[in-house]
């Protein structure tokens, strides 16, 4: 009996201390569920891991790139050549249908209309141009002026004459270079109403009718460049004949450079070329095409009479020509220089236009809209979480600027450096450091 109750009591010794294992076991356990939600609710908001913090700045990373970047188009001009002046002019094709005030231009001053863009280049200092679209850049220079009216324009020792926005005359360096101007269309005088305009960067004369004989006299220049171009569609023949006065030597660069015989009995002698320069030691007179053409010089006892033939509205015998088709074939240029014949041998000139290209920058405009706002407005803007902080800070030579709200110095910070490029306002690219920082 005795033994019985003894091993009674040891069973019920044991199942006690069970049941305070299993008391133990749950008090453990309830303690650490407290702890876990207290270090979720208390501690875990201000210990953010790497990869929270690398998706916050992956979100204000591009949500500032949304607001600051810009593509900004470019088209590069190359002028081959040796020629070296300071307002050489150019023409282009340019048919963007870009906003003029927006358009910036490495040359500065631009004229478009047409289908072509006109400006003047310094091709002693560089003979590369870009022109960007949209960006705005400083004009550090004024416009050059041209000098003309509807009867005459002018530049230093240059003077040129015009009846009904025909060329008449022009008189250089004191004396007359050329005169007796007549052109043709199909054979028949052309004979049309005319119109005058001065535009500033260049003057215009056009004498208008199934073709138009559009001569462009520009600022600073000693020079005319002419356009003849078909309104009806059709192929016409335009041929231009003047005198010339004052000249001893002939040079093309298939002959070289050979005396004008002035006899007087007229001699008349045929040119396959596109360009040729008539001179004196101290003078002369260039005239190019943009392609050989033939020219018929005779010269009398007194002076040399020039002609040749243009044709406008010329059907094109493939795609590639009907595109260049004006740029080639319906130009002709006329200048007048200083010096022999070595001053005008570099010409004539090319100018290549590239193709256009998209560059992505920062833009100057839109981070001056971002500043002076409201700080939720820009999370909302960056697409930023409401319940976290940030601040971006601008650093560059060109411009500087902060959104956000001040880093406190308790808290955690987490960083990020990006870089990017703005074109400035004299169309250097200057490196831009932007700093974010999330916590």
């Amino acid at each position: 009996m005795h033994n019985m109750q003894k091993k009674r009591l040891k069973r019920g010794i044991q199942r006690s201390k069970k049941g305070l294992s299993h008391v133990d076991w749950a008090i453990s356990l309830s303690i650490f569920l407290l702890y876990l939600a207290w270090f979720f609710i208390f501690v875990r908001p201000h210990l953010m891991p790497a990869e929270h913090t690398d998706t916050l700045l992956d979100v204000l990373d591009e949500g500032l790139k949304t607001q600051i970047y810009q593509n900004i188009e470019n088209i590069h001009v190359k002028i081959t050549g040796n020629a070296k002046t300071e307002n050489e002019p150019i023409i282009i094709p340019f048919n963007e249908n870009w906003t003029r005030t927006k358009i910036s231009h490495t040359a500065e001053h631009f004229i478009i209309e047409d289908d072509k863009m006109f400006f003047l280049a310094n091709t002693s200092k560089t003979k590369d141009y870009d022109i960007y679209y949209p960006l705005e850049t400083l004009t550090n220079t004024e416009e050059p002026k041209a000098i003309a009216t509807e009867n005459k324009a002018e530049y230093r020792s240059f003077r040129a004459t015009f009846n009904d926005e025909l060329l008449k005359k022009i008189i250089y360096q004191g004396k007359e270079r050329i005169s007796q101007v007549n052109v043709q269309v199909d054979d028949a005088n052309i004979d049309n109403k005319g119109s005058f305009e001065n535009k500033g960067l260049f003057a215009k004369y056009t004498r208008e009718g199934d073709v138009n004989h559009t001569t462009y006299f520009f600022a600073k220049n000693t020079r005319l460049y002419t356009r003849v171009t078909s309104t009806d569609k059709r192929p016409h023949k335009v041929k231009i004949r003047f005198t010339t006065y004052n000249y001893s030597n002939i040079y093309t660069k298939e002959s070289g450079n050979n005396p004008l015989r002035y006899l007087v009995r007229e001699q008349c002698r045929q040119y396959e070329t596109n360009f040729l320069d008539m001179n004196t030691q101290n003078n002369g007179l260039a005239i190019w095409f943009d392609e050989n053409k033939t020219v018929m010089i005779c010269t009398n006892e007194t002076n040399a009479k020039i002609e040749f033939e243009m044709e406008a509205g010329k059907k094109a015998e493939n795609k590639e020509e009907t595109e260049n088709e004006e740029e080639k074939k319906e130009w002709y240029y006329i200048y007048l220089h200083d010096g022999n014949y070595e001053t005008a041998k570099d010409y004539p000139i090319k100018a290549i236009t590239g193709t256009k290209e998209t560059i992505n920058t920062i833009s100057r405009e839109k981070i001056a809209k971002l500043e002076n706002r409201e700080y939720n407005n820009y999370k909302k803007m960056f697409k930023y979480p409401f319940d976290r902080d940030f601040n971006i800070t601008i650093s560059s030579p060109a411009i500087k600027a902060s959104f956000g709200t001040k880093q406190p110095e308790q808290e955690d910070i987490y960083a990020r450096k990006i870089t990017g490029f703005i074109i400035d306002k004299d169309f250097t690219e200057k490196k831009i450091d932007i700093i974010l920082t999330v916590w």
